[in-house]
């Protein structure tokens, strides 16, 4: 009881941070770079698109998934909040529910992100989509049928390796639960490096996994599999050629449940010890 009371006044006081307006702006900026590129170049083939491609596009691009995981980071900034009010939580609740209301308060947060993202980039299209668990021709057509600058940015967002192995469906469900672990290891970084008095550094390493990892994942060097930009992409793991695969998604989901639960155990274990000294975030 005490761990949900923790998470939701926390749940609740971000919701009404002033920080939330990025996330409009980040949607508007998508909006402008990702859905409106593929309204035009579907209104151009006279085909409809399906309402799932602007998101599995935003979620399989290295260039724009760099946006959403920095977007997140803005937005958790300050997680987990500690100023001299959390002296007094420790004292009623105690170190352990105060630790797991935050990891459930992550949770929700992480939720919240990916359920508007989604909403943000599905709506938009409502008025040219379709749902049904198919490619759309805009997609599968764009080489033969658009100029090779217009088919060029089609490809780059929903590859041929994506389009030919896997559904709609499939790749939606995969690139949120990725994403899901991708924003929750990043969150559960900056809270060990809280921990050990060093916020900056959380963000620091943090924000430097994101942009090695979508530079590496970029430009496909090996080393990118050390790093989770590159498995967070559903797109990242297939080749051109079918059932081979550069890495398999349940090495993915291994590598992100292993770390999540590391950081976990170390935050419980730091946390048990950790000195009122420590409380800098001072309201």
């Amino acid at each position: 009881m005490q761990v949900t009371k923790i998470a939701k006044n926390e749940y609740v006081k971000w919701l009404l941070n002033s920080r939330m307006i990025v996330l409009g702006c980040i949607l508007i900026l998508m909006y402008v770079m990702v859905l409106q590129p593929l309204k035009e170049r579907a209104a151009m083939m006279g085909e409809p698109l399906n309402l799932l491609e602007g998101y599995i596009g935003l979620c399989n691009s290295p260039v724009f998934l760099a946006f959403l995981p920095v977007l997140f980071l803005v937005l958790v900034s300050d997680f987990p909040k500690m100023d001299y009010n959390m002296v007094f939580l420790l004292h009623r609740c105690g170190r352990r529910n105060w630790i797991t209301g935050q990891l459930l308060f992550l949770f929700l947060a992480d939720i919240t992100v990916l359920a508007i993202v989604f909403a943000g980039m599905v709506i938009p299209l409502l008025d040219v989509g379709f749902w049904y668990n198919g490619w759309s021709n805009v997609i599968t057509e764009a080489a033969q049928r658009l100029p090779e600058g217009s088919s060029r940015f089609l490809t780059d967002l929903i590859p041929p390796n994506l389009y030919f192995q896997l559904t709609p469906f499939v790749v939606a469900v995969r690139s949120s639960f990725l994403m899901f672990a991708y924003f929750y290891l990043l969150g559960v970084i900056m809270m060990f490096g809280k921990f050990f008095g060093k916020r900056v550094i959380g963000l620091i390493v943090s924000a430097l996994l994101v942009v090695l990892g979508a530079g590496a994942s970029y430009f496909s060097v090996s080393v990118m599999w050390l790093l989770p930009a590159a498995h967070a992409i559903v797109s990242r793991h297939y080749t051109d050629f079918y059932r081979e695969m550069h890495c398999s998604m349940q090495a993915s989901y291994w590598y992100f449940l292993i770390l999540i639960l590391l950081l976990c155990c170390g935050a419980y274990l730091k946390g048990r010890k950790l000195s009122f000294s420590k409380i800098t975030d001072i309201e």
